[in-house]
């Protein structure tokens, strides 16, 4: 499990990404991230990356 901290920025909600993370996406600083939708949750992805995440919602 990838546990992701939010945080404030400029009166915003951000997110820390693990570095782990950032590689498997092959992301860094600067980079766009696309989030969408998905029946059981949300899809996070890079357009350079094939990789993508499913955040699922928890059963809590």
């Amino acid at each position: 499990m990838i546990e992701l901290k939010l945080i404030e920025v400029d009166g915003e909600v951000g997110i820390i990404l693990p570095e782990a993370l950032c590689q498997r996406l092959q992301v860094s600083l600067g980079d766009e991230l696309h989030v969408e939708p998905a029946p059981n949750g949300m899809l996070i992805y890079a357009n350079a990356s094939e990789t993508k995440l499913l955040f699922q919602k928890s059963s809590d």
